[in-house]
């Protein structure tokens, strides 16, 4: 039931970062990623905030489910 896992891996570095001026765009991107009210890092809070809540309390909903038994 569980998929096969495929491993790419690439034996190079990474290239140097090269900066050539401040970009504002981007940083107003990066900034509302990471510090907005609706960001990637205010879900990332409240998964882990719930998960300390809950304290294994629905641990027998996701025992069951076929994620869990691909994963375990």
């Amino acid at each position: 039931m569980c998929e096969e896992e495929i491993q790419v891996r690439d034996s190079a570095e990474y290239p140097p970062v090269k900066v050539c001026e401040k970009n504002p765009r981007y940083a107003m991107a990066m900034l509302s990623n990471i510090g907005a009210c609706n960001s990637e890092m205010s879900a990332v809070s409240l998964y882990f905030y719930n998960s300390l809540i809950a304290n294994g309390k629905y641990e027998r909903h996701f025992t069951r489910s076929v994620w869990w038994k691909c994963t375990t």
